[in-house]
C-alpha cells in the first residue's frame, strides 16, 4: 500500500505541475502484489522482461489494458 500511494502522489504532483497525465511505470512482481485499483486513473507501462509474446502480452492486473509493455 506504501508503494500505491506513494505512486498516486507522484502522478497527482506531475499531473498538477505539467497539466499532462503521467504513466505509471511498474514491474510485474510488484503490479501482482498491489492493490492498483486506487491508480488506473494513469496509464500502465509494464515492465515485464520476461515475456515477448505479442499475442499474450503479461497480466495488466488492476488496469482494464496495457498502454505500454517493456
Amino acid at each position: 500500500s506504501q508503494q500505491v500511494d506513494w505512486i498516486s502522489k507522484f502522478c497527482g504532483r506531475v499531473e498538477e505541475k505539467t497539466g499532462k497525465t503521467p504513466w505509471a511505470y511498474i514491474p510485474t512482481y510488484l503490479l501482482k502484489n498491489m492493490d492498483a485499483s486506487s491508480i488506473t486513473k494513469y496509464p500502465l507501462w509494464l515492465a515485464n522482461y520476461n515475456s515477448s509474446d505479442r499475442d499474450n502480452p503479461p497480466s495488466s492486473h488492476s488496469w482494464p489494458k496495457l498502454t505500454a509493455w517493456q
